[in-house]
């Protein structure tokens, strides 16, 4: 950054906590690094990703597009569920991650929860799982060991 452009960010900044309040700019700062991941979490993340796209016959940016629905909406769902499964993260970091509202990973993830194979649709969701699952955890290994 030049010195115009420092200035200028330092000015935005003193409007916002004029606006908002101090104490409340400066939460909402330093809950930006809980946010974020760390490269081998969002290497392990691509790498989910990639998979389920693969298997739904769909493209990577697709899960990540907001107005894409149908498979793309179901294999989202899918990588969702999986890294909550395999990857150290909490659903803020895969909120901010995807670009998406943490409720609405919590509630994908409460769904999922409470899915009972007896119910066709469930049933075919979760048995798309125990497929990729092994799937993913054999490429996630190569990049790092998981539990």
């Amino acid at each position: 950054m030049q010195g115009k452009e420092i200035f200028k960010a330092v000015q935005q900044i003193h409007n916002i906590m004029r606006k908002h309040g101090a104490k409340n700019v400066l939460s909402k700062l330093q809950q930006l690094d809980t946010y974020d991941c760390s490269k081998t979490e969002a290497e392990q993340i691509d790498c989910i990703v990639s998979e389920v796209a693969k298997y739904y016959q769909v493209t990577a940016p697709s899960i990540f597009a907001t107005k894409e629905r149908g498979k793309c909406s179901e294999a989202r769902k899918m990588c969702w569920v999986l890294i909550c499964q395999l990857v150290m993260v909490s659903e803020i970091q895969i909120a901010w991650y995807f670009n998406r509202h943490n409720s609405v990973i919590y509630k994908a993830i409460k769904e999922f929860k409470n899915m009972d194979r007896t119910h066709k649709r469930d049933r075919a969701f979760l048995n798309i799982k125990d497929i990729l699952e092994p799937i993913v955890r054999k490429q996630l290994e190569s990049i790092t060991p998981i539990n």
